[in-house]
């Protein structure tokens, strides 16, 4: 039976949750892999410099779909794919990038060392509390991302038969947007002067942004991110229709859910034309509403300073009002009174 658009919440709430309370909130998974990438990240050697992502990443660019958004949106993919990309970037001399990686997939070399299972926060519901079934459960996750990785294009893993042993124990990263039919090239960290680059501020990541979101958000929110930074005015409003979202989502609306979503959080600003809905929407006629279409398009914003804050915490806050029955602006007024009084 399917679920309505409160279990799904509901569903989403008790993860989220579950990421950032268990086992305990001082080493939840959350909290670990926070810790983990802010030190990797502050000991690399572009500390001081944003994460830089090849924007057709998420681009369609005459593509059916994106290299994004062509992996799978259930699991650990997306995650983990922006979160290799990040690793890359920390690895100090610059010459092993695109090297094997030389961090475990399952357990740290030492305490306080990172691994992929502990640097990917991947919320997982135990049965008795038994940590042994989370640490399996939370390694199953991550093969499967692997796997994903590899199928597509994005990683080459030591061992390429499916069942072979230490299959999972090495990889290397490829170009990020690549989709599998295309020639694979090793990972390179891009050129801003070269290359169209999102450069995205170092604590999406490490402040648990990039495990908040989900992928449809994240991607809607790299898109809004990289349209910002084109202008030359970052103050000014991005005036967005609808088909400017075709540029990343091959469906339809699909972006619809994922910038309300933002917009709750507090990551972006939307403001509407009076003859649209709160949700944004055009009424067709048949309510109390002006039946011509809207002068001017849906006008973004984005909020960079709102990465400084806790993700998780905001991701928490905008589903149970979401799930409560806030409106979009009522949300996005809650959050604004909280943050500034």
């Amino acid at each position: 039976m399917p679920r309505t658009v409160h279990d799904r919440l509901n569903k989403r709430l008790a993860a989220l949750i579950r990421m950032q309370q268990e086992p305990k909130p001082e080493r939840s998974d959350d909290v670990v892999a926070r810790r983990l990438r802010t030190t990797m990240w502050e000991g690399g050697p572009r500390r001081d410099q944003p994460v830089l992502l090849r924007a057709h990443l998420i681009l369609r660019s005459g593509r059916p779909i994106s290299p994004l958004r062509a992996l799978p949106r259930k699991g650990a993919a997306v995650q983990l794919q922006l979160l290799l990309l990040f690793s890359e970037q920390c690895r100090r001399p610059k010459n092993h990038v695109g090297a094997a990686t030389r961090i475990p997939v399952g357990e740290p070399e030492h305490p306080g060392a990172p691994c992929w299972r502990t640097l990917v926060a991947l919320p997982t519901q135990t049965r008795g509390g038994v940590a042994r079934n989370t640490r399996i459960k939370q390694l199953d996750q991550l093969r499967n991302a692997l796997d994903s990785l590899h199928d597509q294009g994005k990683i080459e893993l030591a061992a390429t038969a499916p069942r072979a042993a230490g299959r999972h124990d090495s990889f290397t990263v490829q170009n990020e947007q690549q989709l599998l039919a295309e020639a694979p090239m090793r990972y390179r960290i891009p050129v801003a002067a070269q290359e169209h680059v999102i450069k995205v501020p170092s604590t999406f990541f490490t402040n648990g942004w990039l495990h908040a979101l989900t992928p449809d958000e994240t991607i809607a929110y790299l898109f809004l991110l990289w349209l910002h930074q084109q202008r030359a005015n970052s103050n000014e409003g991005m005036s967005i229709p609808n088909e400017t979202w075709e540029q990343v989502f091959e469906k339809p609306r699909a972006h619809l859910e994922a910038y309300r979503m933002l917009f709750r959080m507090g990551l972006i600003r939307a403001l509407r034309d009076d003859s649209r809905r709160e949700d944004g929407t055009v009424p067709d006629g048949e309510e109390d509403f002006p039946v011509h279409r809207p002068y001017d398009e849906m006008t973004f914003y984005v909020d960079e300073e709102r990465l400084c804050d806790d993700g998780v915490t905001a991701a928490i806050t905008a589903v149970q009002r979401r799930r409560d029955g806030y409106g979009l602006d009522t949300a996005y007024y809650a959050y604004f009174v909280e943050g500034h009084g």
